[in-house]
């Protein structure tokens, strides 16, 4: 739900096809597949893995998932997080926490659970929590860059060799080509913001 590097690509993508209706859908971010089967929305971008056959999924870019914390938290000093340390805090997640995908790979693995858990269905909510000293949050370090380049915010990797997840552009197989939804996709890969960000730049 952080949307600061979409405006930009929605710009590019409308002046290039001014008669189409770009709109964000935010109910099917939780059923993603489903909504794409029941023809609800066109593309959905997402880090989750396709096992349908029915769905056709192009991969978009990396990114490096990082421990958020408010400035002067005593885990800054650290050059990365260990997931005990982790498990030691409060954490923020946007979805549930078997869910969530630090969860999934480093803290249920390792027979870990946090201290303390709050569900946050808004990134931006989360960064504000965050921000307060609430607890803190594993995110993109592209979703919260302009909060880490004003210093508002510090992002540790997790672990010494840190934590990454793939994105793809996922549309239903059996679909019409629309040479709209390519032209978008396209823009999707050659996005900066993203893509950049994610490979741990800034």
């Amino acid at each position: 739900t952080n949307y600061h590097w979409l405006p930009e690509l929605m710009q590019r993508f409308q002046r290039k096809h001014p008669r189409v209706d770009l709109q964000i859908d935010p109910d099917a971010t939780y059923r993603p597949a489903e909504s794409l089967l029941a023809g609800t929305i066109d593309l959905a971008i997402m880090s989750s893995e396709v096992a349908d056959r029915r769905l056709q999924v192009r991969r978009l870019f990396d990114d490096e998932m990082v421990v958020v914390m408010k400035a002067g938290h005593e885990l800054a000093s650290r050059d990365y997080v260990r997931p005990k340390e982790l498990a030691a805090q409060t954490l923020l997640t946007y979805n549930t926490l078997e869910e969530n995908f630090a969860y999934q790979r480093l803290l249920r693995p390792a027979g870990l659970m946090p201290r303390a858990h709050k569900q946050v269905r808004l990134t931006e909510a989360a960064i504000e929590l965050v921000r307060a000293g609430m607890g803190v949050s594993v995110l993109s370090r592209w979703a919260v860059a302009p909060q880490l380049a004003s210093g508002t915010l510090v992002a540790r990797p997790l672990t010494s060799r840190g934590l990454r997840r793939q994105w793809k552009a996922v549309t239903l197989r059996a679909a019409r080509s629309a040479g709209y939804l390519d032209d978008f996709i396209k823009l999707l890969v050659q996005s900066p913001s993203p893509r950049l960000r994610g490979e741990g730049q800034g």
